[in-house]
């Protein structure tokens, strides 16, 4: 259905619109929103992602337009498949022979993990996150000039923030269904509106006092991707009333889906945005106000960690039992495991799996391979926040690198939309958020 709907998109753009910058910008934007909100869905054709057709409609159109390349961009983006490349041969050539967790493979959620060890093989995995990544830097070169529109960008943080509250409204709809109305007896209804099976997600599972749910596009522990609303109403310089009910509707939307992730980035985003308000106001009533909201979310963590947390819990205390948390994390050990042992080339795109986005691509591509697709970014879209922003920019980057989140089609829709929102100012924010 995803496909259908995604196709016919594409067509109503190319019959409304006659001139071909509009077409690119209509990609564009329907790319940056498909990749953001779409990554998890199993649906398209052949397992490709939907955001994939878009990108290679939207690199056609740029070529056909004859779009001029910075050639820094062009010499580093050479280097960058270049060093990717190297690894691939030599995995080709059987000269890579240690053992290391391969994504499609490997199962973290075994008793013995270390069984779950392979050396890796040049296979069609490998090969498809090539090309993945090859279109998508493509698609970041090429479009250089659209990253730069800065109304432009304006327009498509507005729809991101349609579809994010759209999607919250759609999540907590869901779990009236399921919990309120007993819609979780009726399996045939949950897989025909919601397609469960479409996501892995074959039951809805119990915890916290109720169901949990997933809408069919996006996985319910894929629903840390609230991080960047909140980084977008982090970058306004005001926050309205209209705002604060759609961020206590996002609290509710986090708890119905049952994302521990999600959860965690909800009250950081509290803390840093009540932070925010009392360094710019400096009022008494204000400091008061927040001192209790504060207090109260303390006292709330304190009371309910041990049920809100377990995954924390485990994380910590490391303990060898029955736990996906605990083997989620020696698999972040074995990643960082492998990138000690190739830091500069990584083992080869497509091949370690980690249960981080930072370690798993940093263990894939290396030193060089990271270094020279932040360098493609910085020079196609520069970053041009003040330190504030930057800090807390940097600070959910990290956070969500070390999350559930898997980076395993390197072309990642927090990766494009980190770029385009720290690309933004905050008073160009201010004019389209409530629009």
């Amino acid at each position: 259905m995803l496909v259908f709907i995604f196709f016919g998109t594409i067509l109503y753009a190319f019959i409304k619109f006659t001139n071909i910058e509009k077409i690119r910008e209509y990609l564009f934007s329907l790319t940056i929103i498909f990749c953001l909100f779409f990554f998890s869905s199993n649906e398209p054709i052949f397992g490709i992602q939907l955001y994939i057709y878009s990108m290679l409609l939207s690199i056609a159109l740029s070529i056909f337009s004859c779009k001029k390349v910075n050639k820094n961009v062009f010499l580093s983006t050479v280097i960058l498949f270049s060093c990717l490349a190297i690894p691939i041969f030599e995995i080709a050539m059987g000269s890579i022979n240690q053992k290391y967790l391969i994504l499609k493979t490997s199962n973290t959620d075994v008793m013995n993990i270390n069984s779950e060890l392979r050396v890796p093989t040049f296979n069609f995995t490998i090969f498809k996150h090539f090309m993945y990544f090859f279109i998508y830097i493509l698609f970041v070169v090429l479009n250089a000039d659209l990253y730069r529109s800065e109304l432009f960008l304006s327009k498509i943080i507005a729809k991101v923030c349609a579809i994010f509250k759209i999607l919250i409204s759609l999540i907590i709809v869901e779990w009236s269904i399921v919990n309120i109305l007993g819609g979780y007896n009726d399996r045939s209804l949950m897989d025909f509106i919601f397609s469960l099976n479409g996501v892995n997600q074959k039951t809805n599972w119990y915890g916290w006092g109720s169901y949990n749910v997933a809408l069919w596009f996006t996985e319910r522990s894929n629903f840390f991707i609230i991080a960047i609303y909140y980084l977008i109403l982090l970058n306004k310089n005001d926050i309205s009333r209209k705002d604060w009910k759609w961020i206590i509707l996002s609290a509710v939307a986090c708890y119905c889906t049952g994302s521990s992730s999600a959860l965690v980035i909800f009250v950081l985003y509290i803390l840093l945005q009540g932070s925010i308000i009392i360094f710019k106001t400096r009022r008494v009533k204000t400091y008061l106000i927040y001192s209790v909201v504060f207090l109260f979310a303390a006292i709330t963590l304190y009371k309910f960690y041990p049920v809100f947390s377990p995954k924390i819990l485990s994380f910590i205390n490391n303990k060898s039992e029955w736990s996906s948390s605990h083997f989620r994390m020696q698999s972040i050990e074995y990643g960082l495991k492998a990138f000690a042992s190739r830091p500069f080339l990584g083992v080869g795109i497509g091949t370690v799996f980690a249960h981080s986005m930072l370690v798993q691509t940093l263990s894939n591509i290396g030193l060089i391979g990271l270094y020279f697709t932040l360098y493609i970014h910085q020079k196609v879209c520069p970053i041009c926040l003040n330190k504030f922003q930057k800090i807390v920019g940097i600070f959910f980057f990290i956070f969500i690198s070390f999350g559930t989140f898997m980076f395993q089609h390197f072309s990642s829709p927090i990766i494009i939309t980190f770029f385009l929102i720290s690309h933004m100012k905050g008073e160009i924010l201010n004019a389209r958020a409530d629009s």
